[in-house]
């Protein structure tokens, strides 16, 4: 998604909703901040459609957040109806994995925030096993032929969980509890856990 492509889709926007688009971008939106996130939204096969509610959420949390990474996680939120909708099953329910307690609260405990988006300082040895968690969860979920493999976790997790795996799983779909509608029924598939992970 170039420059030139996310200035098109402002001004789209714009003649539909001029008073959503005036004074917001790139007075309070930065058009360079507004394409990064628009990118990470399409690196995640997320929709980017619905430009009034990615503009709105975004002018809303603009002038406290300028991490392009913090404020995707706010529009993925915003997004939720949109970025569960192509995983249901015919029955209605979303088919996902749950990422153990452990795992999330290893992984807060080595996030944070920075310049450069997310960054993870988990130890080479607890990365590892952490993947190789995924790694076997992923090979029962395959197993048993169920589409795309989604994992679900904590919202503060979301990201800095994605940075890890994106390399080694780029088929698996990581969603936080936050981005799940409520009307929406989750079907457990299984807990992604460090117990029965050796590498």
């Amino acid at each position: 998604l170039t420059r030139q492509e996310t200035q098109s889709l402002v001004d789209v926007l714009a003649k539909k909703y001029p008073k959503v688009v005036e004074g917001v971008v790139p007075e309070i939106l930065p058009l360079g901040l507004l394409q990064k996130v628009l990118q990470n939204l399409l690196r995640e096969q997320v929709t980017i459609r619905d430009m009034l509610t990615i503009i709105e959420t975004m002018a809303e949390r603009a002038p406290q957040v300028k991490d392009p990474d913090l404020l995707t996680e706010y529009v993925r939120q915003a997004l939720a109806r949109h970025i569960v909708q192509p995983y249901l099953a015919e029955n209605g329910k979303l088919p996902v994995l749950i990422l153990d307690r452990e795992i999330e609260e290893a992984i807060l405990r080595a996030s944070r925030v920075t310049d450069q988006g997310f960054v993870l300082t988990l130890d080479p040895d607890s990365a590892q096993r952490v993947l190789v968690a995924i790694e076997q969860a992923l090979g029962r979920w395959t197993a048993a032929t169920l589409g795309t493999p989604i994992l679900t976790c904590l919202p503060a997790c979301r990201g800095p969980l994605r940075k890890l795996t994106e390399k080694f799983f780029s088929q698996l779909v990581i969603i936080s509890h936050n981005e799940i509608p409520p009307n929406i029924q989750v079907e457990s598939l299984g807990i992604v856990g460090l117990s029965h992970a050796t590498a």
